[in-house]
């Protein structure tokens, strides 16, 4: 079955397939994505879904430099193993 706007392969919607982050935000210029990772803290993550809306989801915040983190998550809808969210969308597990 072809691919279109609306569906995704094998017919299946496209809101099932990957999805854009809209409160993704990157470290600020200058300073390298690729920081030494620190020991994984379970976290919540606030996440923003294109289609889906807004979610706290589990995560693991693994880099960090104001303002802003790096949470791996496990979610079919991301394309990457984790994203950079800003530090207010970002919670330690428990808390």
């Amino acid at each position: 079955m072809a691919r279109t706007a609306r569906y995704g392969a094998f017919g299946a919607p496209s809101e099932w397939n990957h999805q854009q982050v809209v409160n993704v935000e990157w470290p600020p210029p200058g300073i390298p994505t690729l920081l030494p990772e620190h020991r994984p803290v379970p976290v919540r993550a606030r996440v923003i879904w294109e289609h889906d809306g807004e979610e706290w989801i589990p995560g693991r915040a693994v880099r960090w430099l104001r303002p802003v983190v790096f949470v791996l998550i496990n979610d079919h809808r991301h394309r990457g193993a984790g994203l950079w969210l800003p530090l207010r969308d970002v919670r330690r597990e428990g808390e």
